[in-house]
């Protein structure tokens, strides 16, 4: 057989089987992939021009090793820091970089990639009272008392919010009336097999229960394919789903008070990080996907009403946090993308069946190694699972470009400065938090909790 001939069907084995995974009905994600048309992204010019401030942090001494700070949160008194890393611990540091583990959601787990299992914190926040609130992607939202470790969670997971449950609560705001603004990131697959599996990890009750009667009952194409791999498909490390399929997330404020949810925008392409303005007016969320914050406003003429605060951002928003003087910082997850360097989905966007393609694969293959775990199990197989769920190494943080930037805004949404690294030690930045001695650094994947002189976060 000569090479052309190998090359031939190699071509046509490959169409074939792509024809197969596309076209084949109710394969999760069952959903309607359309063409995304990103905005091109703003020049890196002007107020958004390259810097070195970033350079300037350096790693806090901890007497324990961490990973992944991902958000934090500033005490009352100003001297301990809060935040949640790898493993769904919130841990207390401080001054002298002391460390004690406060609370932990979850059961102990092996590593990142049981996360259903452990729980993960996204977002941290305290309230007027000293009250520490926190979302975690995996099991909700807690209050905490900090000073006894005692908590509670605070909005209820097993109660559909508009007909869906939420699957991934992921970053948070708490207005001065005690209401709960959240980001509910999403995942674009529709199976109820695994709204039962999500109950079995945050307490099953009447709701689950129904639910699992529903699929025994009335079985669908899907849910027959989400049966093999229901251990998989709510695990928020799927996450690259919401971001290669349709926009599912929201933006949700919850009353404790009456104990009642409302959405109040929908169809985000993930939803993440949350930020009330200073005067509580509106409330901003931003949809890392398109690359821009949206806000809602609370008060006004226009209460009820929601629009595009910023858009066309050089990057993935990630949390948004105060500036200390009435405006906002927009932490931009890397890699940063430019109209020279699209990023994957600038990149993957106009191409409906390709994500559709990856997206597919990834249930599958995700579906395979659960029957082979639940005959051989093996962490190996759960690490090769998360692995893949993160498309290898493109998921990988530690495996991107270091490029951070933080974008600062004024409470009209305008750009009046931003932030750079070039050869400093911070990476992959989720989030901002400005204290009066320090300023700290949020990440999902760093070791370290970085932080920096405030007088010196300045441009």
């Amino acid at each position: 057989m000569g090479v052309l001939q190998i090359i031939g069907k190699v071509i046509t084995s490959s169409a074939l089987i792509f024809v197969i995974v596309v076209l084949v009905p109710g394969v999760p994600p069952d959903v309607e992939f359309e063409v995304i048309n990103a905005k091109l992204p703003l020049e890196l010019n002007g107020k958004l021009a390259p810097n070195v401030v970033l350079d300037r942090a350096s790693p806090m001494k901890l007497d324990l090793e961490i990973e992944g700070p991902e958000s934090i949160a500033i005490s009352p008194n100003g001297k301990d820091i809060y935040t949640g890393i790898v493993g769904g611990e919130i841990i207390r540091v401080n001054e002298n970089g002391q460390v004690k583990i406060i609370a932990k959601f979850g059961q102990e787990c092996e590593g990142e990639w049981d996360i259903l299992k452990c729980g993960r914190v996204a977002g941290l926040r305290f309230d007027s009272t000293g009250t520490l609130f926190a979302a975690d992607v995996a099991l909700g939202i807690f209050k905490v008392n900090v000073d006894t470790g005692a908590y509670e969670q605070v909005v209820p997971m097993d109660i559909p919010i508009d007909g869906k449950l939420v699957k991934f609560a992921d970053d948070l705001d708490i207005g001065k009336d005690g209401k709960i603004y959240f980001s509910d990131a999403q995942i674009a697959i529709t199976c109820r097999i695994t709204d039962f599996k999500l109950q079995l990890n945050r307490g099953c009750n009447s709701t689950c229960t129904q639910l699992l009667l529903q699929d025994l009952l009335q079985p669908t194409t899907s849910d027959l394919y989400c049966y093999l791999g229901a251990s998989t498909n709510v695990d928020p490390s799927l996450m690259i789903l919401e971001l290669l399929g349709p926009p599912s997330g929201r933006l949700i404020q919850f009353d404790p008070k009456t104990r009642t949810s409302k959405v109040l925008i929908d169809n985000l392409h993930f939803a993440n990080g949350v930020q009330l303005s200073r005067d509580e007016d509106f409330v901003m969320v931003a949809e890392l996907v398109r690359s821009r914050v949206w806000r809602y406003f609370l008060k006004g003429d226009r209460k009820g009403e929601s629009e595009i605060f910023v858009d066309q951002l050089p990057g993935l928003p990630d949390n948004i946090r105060p500036n200390g003087k009435g405006g906002y910082f927009i932490v931009l997850a890397s890699p940063i993308r430019t109209a020279e360097a699209p990023g994957l989905i600038d990149t993957l966007g106009p191409l409906p069946l390709i994500r559709k393609f990856v997206a597919r694969t990834i249930v599958l293959v995700n579906g395979f190694l659960t029957l082979t775990e639940m005959f051989l199990p093996s962490t190996y197989v759960h690490q090769l699972q998360f692995y893949v769920s993160h498309l290898g190494p493109l998921g990988q943080l530690n495996m991107q470009p270091k490029d951070v930037i933080i974008v600062e805004i004024d409470n009209n949404g305008k750009i009046i400065g931003s932030f750079h690294n070039k050869n400093g030690p911070i990476s992959h930045s989720s989030e901002v938090q400005v204290g009066k001695e320090f300023t700290y650094f949020g990440s999902a994947s760093a070791k370290h909790i970085y932080r920096m002189k405030t007088t010196d976060f300045k441009l």
